[in-house]
């Protein structure tokens, strides 16, 4: 059994090794880097049928291609130039870039099939945490992000919005989708209780499956 020392031993070293943002740093960069992507492919396309049999038409259009660049700036000259943390908060700018996406509109008609594709068009915007993959201070040295206005201590892990600093509070909770048993206090009616939350991937639909043994061993309720 570890003791309290060589608990803290550990902690001490994955801190060092990790940082105490480190949890949220990953996570965005996964949302970044594959999640927004996932959402889209998961919507259906957007469809329309025409009732009119005589000229028949099917339009519809698909969103995909993913583009998200590192946050900039357009200034009032109209030149874009990058933006820094730093920057945006003395400015009450928002930390934040473009989303863009591939268009692909798909017209059949009784004449044929007319696919038009527009590439880089906006979608929206999102904020950028501080110190992920699209924020320019994680190709800065220590020095460097020094130069630009950063405490040299600052991890990083939350956002600007409108020149204020924002963070994620993270919750912890059991997982989904896995078998826990609990045992109960004497005095309780139940000597074991087993609870599984199934949550759907796909739809994030949620059911809790609880079998509970009473304390004569002999009854077993469900719910």
């Amino acid at each position: 059994m570890l003791t309290e020392k060589r608990t803290w031993e550990i902690l001490g070293d994955h801190f060092l090794k990790k940082g105490f943002v480190s949890h949220q740093v990953d996570s965005f960069n996964e949302f970044i880097q594959n999640g927004i992507s996932r959402i889209i492919a998961e919507e259906p396309d957007i469809f329309i049928s025409s009732d009119d049999h005589k000229n028949f038409i099917n339009y519809s259009v698909t969103f995909d291609d993913v583009f998200i660049p590192s946050p900039t700036v357009i200034e009032e000259s109209r030149e874009m130039r990058d933006l820094f943390p730093s920057e945006a908060r003395t400015r009450d700018l928002t930390y934040d870039s473009p989303i863009y996406v591939t268009v692909t509109e798909t017209t059949t008609t009784t004449d044929g099939v007319d696919v038009n594709k527009y590439n880089r068009i906006l979608l929206g915007r999102i904020p950028i945490m501080l110190r992920t993959n699209l924020c320019h201070l994680s190709s800065c040295t220590k020095n460097e992000r020094i130069t630009h206005g950063e405490c040299e201590y600052d991890e990083g892990g939350y956002f600007i919005i409108k020149g204020k600093e924002r963070v994620l509070v993270s919750q912890e909770r059991i997982n989904y989708n896995i078998i826990y048993v609990f045992e109960q206090k004497y005095n309780s009616k139940y000597k074991y209780i087993s609870e599984i939350r199934s949550m759907s991937e796909v739809t994030s639909h949620s059911v809790l499956v609880q079998a509970k043994i009473e304390n004569n061993d002999k009854n077993i309720t469900f719910s």
